[in-house]
C-alpha cells in the first residue's frame, strides 16, 4: 500500500518513467531483432555462396580424381625423364643393341614401327632409347590424325630382350628401366593422335603393355596376346596394369594378369581387348581409313572430346568450338546434305 501511495502521489510519474523505460527497451529489442535478421540474411547469403563454392570444388575434385592415375604417372616419370640420369641404366641400355624404332607419316596417318623381326621385335636397350625419342617427336607429325604402332614382320612385340632383363636384375636398375618405359608409353597414350596398335602376330609381355597404351587395338586373325609377366615372377611394369582395367574391366584385368593365358584374337575380342580383327593388310588399312575419311582433324577431335568429358563441360565446349565452323566441318556437312538430296531423288 505504501508503494502504491507513493506512486499515485507522484501523479503517475513512476508509471510514465517505467513506460519510457519499457519503450526504450522495446526499441533496443527491435533494433536488435533487425540486426539479428540482417546477420541471419548475411549468414544465409554466405552459406549459399559457400555451398556453391563447395559444389564447384566437388566438380573440380571429381575431375582431378579422374585424372589422378594419369597425373601420378606423369609425376612418377619425372625422375627418369632421360635414361642418362642413371649411368648404370644408360650403360645397360647401350650394351644391348640391335633393332630400330622408326617414326614416319603419310597423309593423315603416322606410323611408329618396331623393327627387329628376327627377335620377334623384342626391345633391345637401344630400341628402348629410340622408342622414347620417337615418342617425344610425335609433335612432328601433329598434322596426322592416327598413329599406328606396329611391328615389322610376323610379330607385334614380345617385350624386352631377356638378356637385358638379366642384365638389370637388381631392384634399383629394374625400377629405373620400368619407370623409363612407363614414361614412354604414357607419351603414346597422352598423344592427341588416335593411337592404334596393329597386332599382326605375337603380342606378349611388354608387347601387350605397348598395345594397351594405345587407344585401339586391331588384331590379325592369327595373333596371340598374353600378359605373361606372372610366369616370370614379375608384374606388368610399363603401364599395362594402369591401362588394362579401363579396357577390359578390373576383374578381367586381374584374371589376365594372374593366370597369364595366351589369347587368340577372337578370345581377346570377346573380352573387349581387341576392337577389330582383320585377315589381309588391305583390311587393316581400310579400318584405319574409315577413321580418317570424315576430314582432317575430325578424328583427333573425337578423342579430345572424350578426354574433355573427364575435365568438365567448359573443356568439352572448348573442343566443340575448335571444330565447329571450320573448313573440314563445313565440307563434311555439305557432303551429308548432298547425300540426303541425292537419296530423295
Amino acid at each position: 500500500m505504501a508503494v502504491q501511495a507513493r506512486f499515485w502521489e507522484n501523479g503517475g510519474n513512476c508509471k510514465n518513467n517505467n513506460f519510457s523505460v519499457v519503450l526504450s527497451k522495446l526499441e533496443i529489442l527491435r533494433n536488435s531483432a533487425e540486426l539479428f535478421q540482417l546477420i541471419v540474411l548475411l549468414r544465409l547469403d554466405f552459406l549459399f555462396s559457400f555451398v556453391r563454392r563447395l559444389t564447384h570444388l566437388k566438380n573440380t575434385m571429381s575431375s582431378l580424381l579422374h585424372l589422378k592415375s594419369g597425373l601420378s604417372r606423369v609425376i612418377s616419370t619425372r625422375s627418369v625423364t632421360s635414361y642418362q640420369s642413371n649411368p648404370d641404366l644408360a650403360n645397360a641400355l647401350h650394351k644391348w643393341t640391335g633393332g630400330t624404332v622408326e617414326l614416319t607419316s603419310s597423309g593423315s596417318v603416322a606410323r611408329l614401327q618396331l623393327n627387329r623381326p628376327e627377335k620377334s621385335n623384342c626391345l633391345s636397350g637401344e630400341m628402348m632409347i629410340q622408342f622414347r625419342q620417337k615418342a617425344e617427336e610425335l609433335s612432328s607429325v601433329a598434322q596426322c590424325d592416327v598413329l599406328v604402332v606396329e611391328g615389322i614382320g610376323r610379330s607385334f612385340c614380345s617385350g624386352a630382350d631377356l638378356g637385358l632383363i638379366e642384365e638389370i636384375s637388381t631392384s634399383s636398375l629394374g625400377s629405373a628401366m620400368f619407370r623409363y618405359m612407363s614414361g614412354t608409353l604414357a607419351k603414346i597414350h597422352s598423344s592427341p593422335l588416335v593411337s592404334v596398335a596393329r597386332i599382326n602376330g605375337h603380342c606378349l609381355g611388354g608387347g601387350s603393355e605397348i598395345a594397351s597404351s594405345c587407344d585401339l587395338r586391331f588384331a590379325h586373325k592369327n595373333a596371340k596376346i598374353g600378359f605373361l609377366q606372372a610366369k616370370m615372377g614379375i608384374v606388368p611394369s610399363w603401364g599395362g596394369a594402369t591401362y588394362l582395367p579401363s579396357i577390359v574391366g578390373r576383374s578381367s584385368a586381374l584374371h589376365l594378369m594372374t593366370t597369364a593365358p595366351i589369347l587368340s584374337s577372337d578370345e581377346a575380342m570377346d573380352i573387349g581387348y581387341v576392337d577389330a580383327i582383320y585377315e589381309e593388310d588391305e583390311e587393316f588399312e581400310d579400318l584405319v581409313a574409315s577413321m580418317t575419311r570424315n576430314g582432317a582433324g575430325v578424328c583427333k577431335a573425337q578423342k579430345a572430346m572424350l578426354n574433355a568429358l573427364a575435365r568438365g563441360e567448359d573443356a568439352e565446349h572448348a573442343v566443340v568450338r575448335s571444330v565447329w565452323g571450320g573448313a573440314a566441318q563445313k565440307a563434311a556437312l555439305q557432303r551429308q546434305l548432298a547425300a540426303v538430296v541425292n537419296k530423295k531423288k
